[in-house]
């Protein structure tokens, strides 16, 4: 067991913090106001090859490992949290579409263009990115608002709405799962070939700068050299690979909110070093000094869950039935602690953490949003607990 960082995770750890350091943190209250990642952030992100992280080198990518993809998306939670859902969406999880379901056209025509950063590309898992909503159509059909596919000659007709699509504002391609009535199967969408209305959803209470839309499809055409045909019911239907992708999206967001913990331990730390009341510093007192190894505490706890879960997920693509339950614990626990570290920043900070001059109340929103993303707290439980209550329960003594 090896809990030290390779030489790779480690030099691209740092390349992120120093990114942040010196492009990201100068214009962070810009991004909350303006509501958007400059173009210059997403183009730098490119030059560093985050976008190619997941794609394979023979197409333009590096390809590195899922725990060292695990550890840039932590950097990035630190960084910023939009930019580190943006990275997810675009570079982590459609590259891992692709490669599970692509062929090698689609492959050729897509994966290069997000590993440069030309396409800003999203992930539309059934259409329940970030609200809670149940399957309720069961497996086979669609939950809630899920996009309605048929055949029309060569090509496939889409109707329907989504919500909450991550990277849908300015998105040059998208994967939308969508119901045929025999199951469910995923389409490679141009939304602007293919005709998809595309209206930015504004004024949200965190991850202000992340480009969520409502997209539209109104008999949206689709051509069948779009459809990811290897999602089809042979290869364990279109529903597996969703439920695959929402898995590995709620790795990544785990991740993410391990970088957000550390974030709110380090500016809730560094204003307790700097504040004085009393003539000395507020970290001297006992109920900071709590708040503070609290949240030392959770970001160690977090951190093993994930790499943890990370581990058991490598090599695995979308076939991740095996580490549901890993995955489950280590994005419920971050999401949940970081929810707390966010609190607590505020907290530390007294009547500044509620201005927007200090970073505590952007982590604290951040973190309320990023908990909300890929599934509701009550289905994470459900799946952390499920494979101990399907066994025998563990007894002490003979």
């Amino acid at each position: 067991m090896d809990f030290d960082y390779t030489e790779d995770q480690t030099l691209l750890r740092d390349m992120v913090g120093q990114f942040g350091k010196d492009s990201v943190e100068p214009v962070l209250t810009e991004m909350d106001e303006s509501e958007r990642i400059p173009e210059t952030l997403l183009r730098r992100m490119a030059d560093l090859g985050l976008f190619g992280l997941a794609v394979p080198e023979s197409f333009g990518g590096s390809g590195v490992p899922l725990l060292t993809q695990v550890v840039v998306a932590e950097a990035l939670g630190r960084v910023s949290a939009s930019l580190a859902a943006t990275a997810v969406y675009d570079g982590f999880l459609l590259p891992a579409l692709l490669d599970a379901c692509g062929d090698e056209g689609q492959k050729r025509r897509w994966l290069p263009g997000i590993a440069s950063g030309e396409t800003l590309g999203t992930v539309k898992i059934g259409a329940v990115s970030l609200e809670d909503r149940p399957d309720d159509a069961g497996d086979d059909g669609p939950p809630g608002a899920m996009i309605r596919a048929a055949p029309e000659g060569e090509s496939w007709r889409l109707e329907g709405e989504a919500d909450w699509v991550v990277n849908g504002r300015d998105a040059a391609v998208g994967a939308v799962f969508a119901s045929t009535g025999d199951g469910v199967e995923a389409f490679l969408v141009n939304p602007a070939e293919a005709g998809v209305e595309s209206e930015p959803i504004t004024g949200k209470l965190g991850l202000r700068p992340l480009g969520f839309a409502r997209w539209s499809f109104a008999e949206c055409a689709v051509d069948g050299a779009d459809k990811l045909e290897t999602c089809g019911p042979d290869s364990g239907g279109g529903n597996d690979v969703r439920r695959g992708l929402r898995l590995l999206s709620n790795l990544f967001l785990a991740a993410a909110s391990v970088g957000l913990i550390q974030a709110g331990l380090e500016v809730a730390g560094g204003y307790a070093k700097e504040r004085k009341q009393f003539g000395r510093p507020i970290g001297g007192f006992q109920l900071v000094q709590e708040m503070i190894a609290g949240m030392v505490f959770d970001v160690e706890a977090a951190r093993l869950l994930v790499y943890r879960a990370a581990a058991d997920a490598q090599g695995l693509g979308l076939r991740l039935d095996d580490s549901t339950a890993p995955i489950a614990r280590a994005r419920s626990f971050a999401a949940e602690a970081a929810l707390k570290a966010g609190t607590q920043a505020v907290q530390v900070h007294g009547g500044y953490g509620f201005s927007s001059e200090f970073p505590a109340e952007r982590i604290f929103r951040d973190a309320r949003a990023l908990a909300l993303m890929a599934g509701g707290s009550g289905e994470l439980l459900r799946l952390s607990a499920e494979p101990i209550l399907k066994e025998a329960l563990p007894q002490w003594g003979g």
